[in-house]
Parts: structure tokens; C-alpha cells; sequence
């Protein structure tokens, strides 16, 4: 066996001041997936993270909350239901297995019963999204969980298309919008204008 001579420990980590704003900054992003299935995950890391920094550093970040700030403004919709729904879409983009969905679209101001393929979960402005293939429309669609006012699990498999990508797929898109590529002109009255 072996044994250290002298007391050994691991080297803290070492932050710049930009580098601690930054961790900051990502703890209270991370806020947003609270209630979520990466809740659990993302809080063991932090506290991990937090326990490797040193105590300068510990003390500084309780201290940011003091003269930074920011706002990037609540998640949309009821949080223990759209907390649901995200679990139940995770696990079925995980399982690879097909959703049966009642959506509400208030274009329509009317609700559908649908069955999804669910490829993919964004959260976009504060509104959790799930790109799925809809078997209604026959094409992939942009469904918000806060609109869905029922989920149940299907016992149908899919796969996801060897082709799809969420970069091609969201690529031209205006945030979440999709739609034609158009060109425009903006006009801008001179008080602006300098912006």
C-alpha cells in the first residue's frame, strides 16, 4: 500500500471575478428547469461546484446578488403542469415512445386530440417547447407543454429520422417561428435611426 507523508488535498479551483459573475449567471438561468426531470441533476452539480470553491469565492457570489441582477422573466404557464408534461416528454424522448395529446390553440381558440413523436425539448423565452412529429399534420411541429391541457403515454414506438436536425430544423427560424424566408425593408424614423 501507500500513504501521503504530509497533509494532501486537491487544489481549489481558481476564478477570475468574470469567470464567478458567469457561475452566477448560470446558477440563476438554471432556475428556470426547477421542477423539472434535470432538477435533481443540476442542483448536485452546483453544490459539488460550490463545495470545491474556495471561501473568498463563496462569500464574493452571496455578494453579487447585491449589485447584479437581471430578469429573464418567468416560465409561461402553470408551473406544476408544465413540470408534468415535461417529465412525461422527457421520458417519452427517451423511451422512444409516442404521446396521445390534447392541444389547445388559441389561434383556433379550440383543442385537438393528437398523437406526437416527440424528438425534441427547447425552452425559448420562457416557454418550454417540444418539437414532435405530429401524425394529424403528417409533419414535424412546435407544440408548448403550457398548452397541453392532457398527456397520456402510448405503447407506439418511433424513431427519430436519420436526417433530423434541430439546428436545419429551428436554422431560419425568427426565435421559435417558423415560416418563409422573406426579404424586407425596415424603416426607421430618425430619432431612432441611430440605434
Amino acid at each position: 500500500g501507500y500513504y501521503y507523508a504530509k497533509k494532501y488535498e486537491l487544489p481549489q479551483i481558481r476564478l477570475t471575478e468574470g469567470e464567478v459573475a458567469t457561475f452566477y449567471l448560470g446558477c440563476h438561468l438554471l432556475a428556470h428547469f426547477k421542477g423539472t426531470p434535470f432538477e435533481e441533476g443540476i442542483e448536485s452539480a452546483l453544490n459539488k461546484l460550490a463545495l470545491m470553491l474556495p471561501n473568498h469565492i463563496s462569500a464574493h457570489l452571496s455578494e453579487l446578488g447585491r449589485f447584479l441582477s437581471f430578469d429573464t422573466g418567468p416560465a409561461w404557464g402553470d408551473a406544476g403542469a408544465v413540470a408534468g408534461n415535461l417529465r412525461m416528454v422527457s421520458k417519452a424522448i427517451e423511451t422512444r415512445k409516442k404521446l396521445r395529446i390534447t392541444y389547445y390553440s388559441p389561434g383556433r381558440d379550440a383543442e385537438t386530440v393528437r398523437t406526437i413523436a416527440p424528438y425534441h425539448l427547447r425552452f425559448d423565452n420562457g416557454v418550454w417547447y417540444v418539437i414532435a412529429y405530429c401524425d394529424l399534420r403528417a409533419e414535424v411541429r412546435i407544440f408548448a407543454l403550457h398548452r397541453m391541457r392532457h398527456i397520456e403515454e402510448t405503447p407506439l414506438p418511433f424513431n427519430v429520422p436519420d436526417g433530423f436536425s434541430i439546428d436545419e430544423y429551428l436554422g431560419l427560424s425568427w426565435s421559435i417561428v417558423r415560416g418563409e424566408v422573406r426579404d424586407v425593408q425596415i424603416r426607421f424614423d430618425p430619432l431612432v435611426a441611430r440605434w
